[in-house]
């Protein structure tokens, strides 16, 4: 208290806005919302043609028609491959049907290379995170898509590797 003002405080149940739109004014860059979709699911893959992540798919809903959603990615990957050549693999991050990043140009924007002996089996994470302008308030279907470099030599990449593992991707939205 400062003063002669006594401390107060205000508790309600429900803030709602009060004109027709129902919706309250947040200032710029305040947090309106935030989302964690987790899944075990394992996704193996010997394509090189990017495929759906399974059970990477889920849906969010923008509170406001011009936020920005900060998306980050964190997958815990398997890179597989029974030569000395090189191994690799790239994640794609997709919003309603369209690749929303500068998706690397090969597929092995995580890569390893032996230049001697055979088989490489390398397990690590992959995080990635992007922005996104939004432009109506339209649910919004997330999902991640992943090609493996090297298809010769029993070549593959695995997501969530036997299930054994946890991945992630978190939504933030921003206020604009």
């Amino acid at each position: 208290p400062h003063g002669d003002c006594p401390m107060s405080t205000l508790s309600v149940d429900t803030i709602q806005g009060k004109t027709t739109a129902g919706t309250v004014a947040m200032p710029s860059n305040y947090i309106v919302q935030k989302k964690l979709h987790a899944w075990t699911t394992e996704t193996s893959s010997t394509s090189s043609s990017h495929a759906d992540i399974t059970g990477s798919s889920f849906s969010f809903t923008p509170l406001f028609s011009n936020s920005v959603l900060h998306i980050r990615f964190d997958v815990s990957c398997n890179i597989y491959r029974e030569s000395a050549s090189g191994q690799g693999m790239a994640l794609k991050l997709n919003v309603d049907g369209t690749n929303v990043a500068n998706a690397p140009q090969y597929d092995y924007e995580m890569y390893m290379r032996n230049f001697s002996g055979g088989t490489h089996d390398l397990y690590v994470p992959y995080s990635k995170e992007y922005t996104l302008t939004v432009t109506d308030t339209n649910a919004k279907t997330i999902k991640l898509t992943g090609a493996v470099y090297g298809t010769g030599d029993n070549g593959r990449f695995r997501v969530n590797g036997g299930g054994y593992f946890q991945s992630t991707i978190s939504v933030l939205e921003v206020k604009a």
